[in-house]
């Protein structure tokens, strides 16, 4: 598939790694993604100028950022913001968009490793104003019709070759960032002891020193 080309991987990494958990066969139970047999295929025959992951860079996001680490990739973190109702969200969309604009000269193919819709707006000007192919690599399950419409090449990603068994690769499980706690919860207190009523009646006493 365009032979010596220079490509460019850009991995929406919590996308890829959380989304398999919701197949709808259970197939995700137990196993996480493997990067680096991804990767190695983004590069069969090409030659990969980058490839960068986008995560979180909370501790509970240290594993999986071990695992892209090792798998060759640049891995870049940020905080997530707090939503409505106490969950996280790390957003690296505008990010990862920014990135894959600025190497864009210098690259004959862009790859998405994502199937968020909401990179349809970037692949517009990567293939008409920058000549780029761009590719798009995900699970089936969770590649959005209008992405992949939008782009020049699709790949769906096989469950069976690119899901290993957690035990098989030594790692745990990482928490869903979703529902991963905001902060620590606050230590018990004692109950507040009770108030006695507070009385607006005027008793003979306030008459009377209303008078002097």
């Amino acid at each position: 598939m365009y032979e010596g080309r220079r490509v460019g991987v850009f991995l929406d990494a919590l996308n890829l790694a959380y989304s398999f958990r919701n197949m709808p066969d259970g197939r995700g139970h137990g196993h996480i993604v493997d990067f680096k047999s991804i990767l190695e295929d983004c590069a069969t025959g090409r030659n990969v100028v980058k490839a960068i992951a986008y995560s979180g860079e909370e501790p509970y996001f240290s594993e999986l950022n071990n695992v892209l680490a090792s798998a060759g990739y640049e891995v870049r973190k940020k905080k997530g913001h707090t939503r409505p109702g106490g969950k996280r969200k790390c957003n690296w969309d505008v990010g990862m968009a920014v990135d894959a604009l600025r190497m864009a000269p210098k690259l004959d193919t862009v790859v998405l490793l994502t199937g968020d819709v909401d990179f349809i707006d970037l692949v517009k000007p990567l293939r008409e104003e920058y000549l780029c192919q761009v590719e798009v690599r995900t699970f089936r399950e969770f590649a959005h019709a209008d992405l992949l419409d939008a782009v020049n090449t699709f790949v769906s990603l096989d469950p069976e070759k690119y899901l290993v068994r957690v035990s098989s690769v030594g790692l745990p499980v990482p928490p869903d960032p979703v529902s991963a706690p905001v902060s620590d919860p606050a230590p018990d207190r004692e109950p507040a002891q009770k108030q006695p009523p507070i009385s607006l009646k005027r008793t003979p006493e306030f008459y009377r020193r209303e008078r002097k």
